[in-house]
């Protein structure tokens, strides 16, 4: 018996204009080469926000 798969769904890049349209209000966001990365915050920078709060 043969199972079916979904192939890989292949994203085109994103340009710098239409990375703005959809993130352009949200700072947590980077473009890298055409792909969206979520910034998030890694050790030292968490604890100063911490001790900040």
């Amino acid at each position: 018996m043969a199972l079916a798969t979904n192939p890989p769904i292949q994203q085109k890049p994103l340009s710098f204009a239409q990375f703005l349209a959809r993130y352009g209000d949200h700072n947590c966001y980077e473009l890298i080469d055409g792909e969206v990365f979520d910034l998030e915050p890694t050790g030292q920078h968490e604890e100063v926000a911490a001790f900040i709060l």
